[in-house]
């Protein structure tokens, strides 16, 4: 790496570690990751999947009503 591209890395190195620091922080990336076993996090997740294999046209009109 060049001294710019380590110094870039260190400044957001720095500023990952202080934003992790707060728990609010660390719960919503956890949420994000579905890492938190939150039921509104596992919704978003198939509801992405839905969306994702409807663009695939993998799903039927009534995939709403399937059982996951």
């Amino acid at each position: 790496m060049t001294d710019p591209e380590q110094e870039w890395t260190r400044r957001n190195a720095a500023a990952v570690r202080a934003a992790l620091r707060n728990a609010a922080v660390r719960a919503e990336i956890a949420a994000l990751l579905g890492a938190d076993g939150s039921k509104v996090a596992e919704r978003r997740r198939l509801e992405a999947a839905r969306r994702e294999l409807a663009a695939l046209g993998l799903l039927d009109d009534d995939s709403e009503d399937q059982e996951w």
